[in-house]
């Protein structure tokens, strides 16, 4: 193995990268436009990455819980006699 570092990435390599991202930017999968874009650049700070996906997580669970709550407190309201008058 070469001490080049795999990860690298020449002109070429991202001539290439842009024109499958050109050629797929109108693709469809199962009814949805697939969202394609270059990766961010290498996390400098892992922790604060995690903070930022519980903080994520967290605003998701609250909502969650708040529709769990809200969907409990509907009840079935008849109006006006379910009974065929003859």
């Amino acid at each position: 193995m070469s001490g080049t570092n795999p990860l690298s990435q020449s002109a070429a390599d991202l001539g290439c990268v842009a024109n499958a991202i050109n050629a797929l930017k109108d693709t469809h999968l199962l009814g949805r436009r697939l969202v394609i874009d270059y990766a961010e650049a290498e996390v400098v700070d892992p922790e604060e990455e995690i903070a930022k996906m519980q903080k994520k997580v967290g605003g998701q669970m609250e909502k969650m819980t708040l529709q769990q709550l809200a969907g409990r407190s509907r009840k079935k309201v008849t109006i006006g006699d379910d009974e065929p008058k003859a």
